[in-house]
């Protein structure tokens, strides 16, 4: 399990993670439901993991089975939930 924590993104981290308006969790305006992910992020992705992520900016409160292929995945956070 800790390898998979250690896998994830940097900017989903407990110390790093921020919702769309940059706001951190100890913010009372943080939103849990939106993540940002910084810019320099989004040219690391392949095309199927921008998609992914960019449904994941607003909805980072739910757990997204997301189709590659003919299966479907679940990555990050969702899978150390599930």
């Amino acid at each position: 399990m800790e390898e998979i924590r250690e896998a994830r993104p940097k900017f989903i981290k407990e110390d790093y993670i921020m919702d769309i308006e940059k706001r951190r969790p100890d913010d009372p305006n943080y939103d849990p439901t939106t993540l940002f992910i910084p810019p320099g992020e989004w040219k690391n992705f392949t095309p199927a993991m921008s998609q992914y992520w960019q449904i994941k900016t607003t909805n980072y409160d739910k757990i997204l089975l997301f189709k590659l292929g003919k299966f479907y995945e679940i990555f990050h956070n969702d899978a150390i939930i599930c």
